[in-house]
């Protein structure tokens, strides 16, 4: 049996203890050949216990806070948090994905219900033209003018129909529930156009960025690399001392293997060695080939911070570029659908009076079509530049659970939740 420990900074010690069982047999009657009687002392048990201690000199290659097993275990915790990092990625591209997408379903639901307003309208529109046009108040031109817009109205519905379908089905994808739902989204009309941008110091959210922090861990990894790498071109000089005391059954031992353990303080023999060992690979080639790789990561993971650091500056930007682009492009749609529903209004109030011509009615209700789709697809751009940056900033999984809660005791049950470590992956304090 034996028991190895390997201790801080180098040295390693190994115990080892053997109980060993020999029944030592004599003759009683030696003289009588062929008729000889043999007897045993019953005293078979006999026991070993040997010491072994490497100890690595002060300044050289196994020895310090770079010996083998303290560089794996500092190691394999930079790995555990690296993968904790990585989860907190997954979680936020994964968060952003859905939500962009919940976004685009969004803006083809308000799209396929403008279309279907269109052509109700449009609908209403071409059967006052025919009523006009069999009493003969209208010309065989201006009715056919009007028609026309009855099938256009129909295949906006349609298009607008399968590009609904569409989105509910690429969310559906994300979600895993694909060919077997259709998502119809509900609860937006009232975050749709409020564009939220954090208070805090945007550059130092973007630096708490778990892709820059797991860069960081990755840097620091390969940081302990090369400077094991270099501890590992020291000369590699160790101290070895081995102390080796027994007890011997050439005549007899003990009767019982306790007694044999426990009176190994009065062994037989007792051999103890020291020694200075020193060992030197030819050329060193592989110390150093591993000490210009480790340099060379290094350096790689430099560039790749320097990479992922800029890529998230830029997306940040854009993000706050479409963010702010979204606001003024939502408040000019807002007036211009305004506008455009005051004239449609007043032209239909004209087109009683028989002021207004069928085929102007129908110019005036593509301008509102026109102006409805703007709002529109602002309100989605706005949204999904919001998402984009709270994803750049990799804050989106800490605001996440209060963006879509849908009333405030929603956000006050997530708070405690939150307060009792319940929300592992979301909320301000993860």
């Amino acid at each position: 049996t034996s028991i190895a420990q390997q201790l801080p900074w180098g040295p390693s010690l190994t115990l080892a203890y053997d109980a060993v069982y020999k029944n030592t047999k004599f003759i009683n009657n030696s003289e009588a050949t062929g008729l000889e009687t043999f007897g045993s002392y019953h005293r078979p048990w006999t026991s070993n216990l040997s010491l072994s201690l490497t100890l690595p000199l002060p300044f050289t290659r196994n020895f310090g806070a770079f010996a083998g097993t303290d560089m794996a275990l500092r190691l394999s915790e930079i790995d555990r948090q690296v993968a904790t990092w990585q989860v907190q990625i997954l979680v936020n591209d994964t968060l952003r994905d859905v939500e962009l997408a919940f976004w685009t379903l969004v803006g083809r639901a308000k799209a396929l219900q403008t279309a279907r307003r269109d052509l109700e309208n449009t609908e209403k529109l071409v059967s006052r033209t025919e009523r006009l046009f069999a009493l003969k108040r209208l010309t065989r031109y201006d009715h056919a003018q009007v028609a026309s817009q009855r099938p256009r109205a129909a295949a906006d519905w349609q298009q607008a129909l399968g590009a609904y379908v569409a989105a509910a089905n690429a969310l559906a994808q994300l979600l895993g529930s694909e060919g077997r739902v259709l998502y119809l989204p509900v609860a937006y009309s009232d975050t749709i156009e409020r564009l939220t941008v954090p208070a805090q110091n945007l550059d130092g959210l973007r630096q708490n960025h778990p892709q820059l922090l797991q860069s960081a861990l990755n840097l620091r990894r390969a940081e302990l690399q090369i400077d094991a790498a270099t501890v590992a071109l020291r000369p590699d000089l160790a101290l070895s001392y081995d102390a080796t005391v027994g007890q011997s059954n050439s005549l007899f031992g003990y009767r019982y293997w306790i007694y044999s353990a426990t009176d190994l303080e009065q062994p037989d023999s007792t051999t103890q060695t020291a020694s200075l060992v020193y060992s030197h690979a030819f050329g060193r080639r592989s110390d150093r080939a591993g000490h210009d790789s480790a340099r060379y990561r290094l350096e790689r993971l430099r560039a790749q911070r320097e990479i992922t650091d800029n890529g998230l500056l830029q997306k940040v930007r854009g993000a706050l570029t479409a963010v702010e682009s979204a606001r003024h492009a939502i408040a000019l749609a807002r007036q211009r659908q305004e506008l455009a529903g005051q004239i449609y209004s007043a032209a239909s109030r004209l087109q009683d009076r028989r002021q207004v011509t069928e085929y102007e009615i129908t110019q005036q209700l593509n301008g509102l079509l026109a102006a409805d789709t703007a709002l529109i697809q602002a309100q989605i751009a706005g949204k999904q530049g919001e998402t984009r940056l709270l994803a750049a900033l990799g804050v989106l999984a800490r605001v996440y659970g209060q963006r879509t809660a849908l009333t405030g005791f929603d956000r006050r049950r997530l708070k405690r939740l939150e307060a009792v470590g319940l929300l592992r992956l979301f909320g301000e304090g993860r």
